[in-house]
């Protein structure tokens, strides 16, 4: 996820996370600012850097294929709708709630294996999940599991509010 759109993204979905902790958990933290490792930085109120790791799990490779053609608009999303033609998208008989967890596990796993050198939250993004929203983290929460080692502060997930852009973020445990 190296280019402009990609990492204007993951600034996007960790300015929201900040918002998130100092409405939610009463922090203090500044705006996220873009960087390399961990994707953004913040500062706490003692002026101390902290990281914020974002990433980003689909139902498929076809779903995370789709999302980043129609935010780049390239490939058959740059055609009209009446020009594009392709295959339909069809999730057969797989339990989409149960693929997005697999691919958020998978992701969590890779990152989990990095070190930062400084305080570094993950943010796992599954707001691009029409089908899964907030009111499905209960079981998403459940079917996660974290290393049992990893170098983060905390882990969270990001879900679309019930078929809103807003996103709700939950601790992963």
């Amino acid at each position: 996820m190296a280019d402009e759109i990609a990492k204007a993204h993951e600034l996007a979905i960790a300015n929201r996370f900040v918002e998130f902790l100092n409405e939610q958990l009463g922090t203090s933290y500044g705006p996220a600012e873009a960087s390399e490792a961990p994707d953004a930085l913040t500062r706490d109120p003692d002026g101390n850097m902290v990281g914020i790791e974002v990433t980003c799990g689909y139902y498929d490779d076809r779903d995370a294929k789709d999302t980043w053609q129609m935010a780049r608009a390239t490939g058959d999303a740059r055609r009209s709708s009446s020009e594009a033609v392709q295959e339909p998208k069809v999730l057969g008989f797989v339990n989409p709630d149960a693929a997005l967890i697999s691919s958020a596990r998978d992701s969590i796993d890779r990152h989990c294996l990095r070190r930062y050198g400084i305080p570094t939250y993950l943010v796992v993004d599954l707001s691009h999940a029409a089908l899964t929203t907030s009111s499905d983290a209960p079981a998403v929460l459940r079917a996660l599991h974290l290393p049992r080692r990893h170098w983060f502060q905390r882990v969270y997930v990001g879900l679309t509010r019930n078929y809103t852009r807003h996103i709700e973020f939950f601790r992963a445990t």
